[in-house]
């Protein structure tokens, strides 16, 4: 029910050691729980439309910040497997560090290659400022914090987006 995520660009023989770990509810009905149904045992006095309301206003985000995220990163590895990557990816998660958040990150630490990807939920079209945002800033973050500061790296950015 619980499990312990690092950045995708922790190299393998730093995984066990690595303290950049983070720790997350992985079942979905767990993580709705609490995000939404648990405030209703926390504060007694909300009623169920004030619970309802809530969740119409919040659920969206929920589901972009989660499902939508985790659905991205299935979609690359499923690409990965069918050999629709231009490398054969060893490891597909995301990006977190004080400098930068990348949501999709999948990582061929053989060929030195690395995709870099941006998740958008919501009704409008990815702005053109959200992908120059990822090529320009996001890319040479992420690259800049590999082994070797990126040195001899291939990238690709992804934006994608969702309605």
């Amino acid at each position: 029910m619980i499990e312990r995520q690092l950045p995708a660009t922790v190299p393998n023989a730093e995984r066990l050691k690595s303290r950049r770990g983070r720790y997350h509810i992985r079942d979905p009905y767990f993580c709705f729980y609490f995000r939404f149904l648990a405030l209703a045992f926390e504060q007694p006095g909300l009623s169920a439309d004030q619970i309802w309301t809530q969740i119409q206003q919040d659920v969206r985000a929920f589901i972009g910040q989660t499902a939508f995220e985790d659905l991205s990163r299935q979609w690359v590895l499923e690409q990965g497997q069918a050999g629709k990557l231009p490398f054969a990816r060893e490891i597909v998660g995301s990006h977190w560090s004080r400098q930068v958040q990348a949501e999709v990150v999948a990582v061929s630490w053989r060929q030195r290659a690395i995709l870099i990807g941006e998740c958008r939920w919501g009704t409008d079209r990815v702005d053109r400022q959200v992908v120059r945002d990822l090529i320009e800033v996001k890319v040479p973050q992420v690259v800049q914090e590999l082994p070797d500061a990126g040195a001899g790296w291939t990238t690709m950015p992804v934006s994608r987006g969702a309605v």
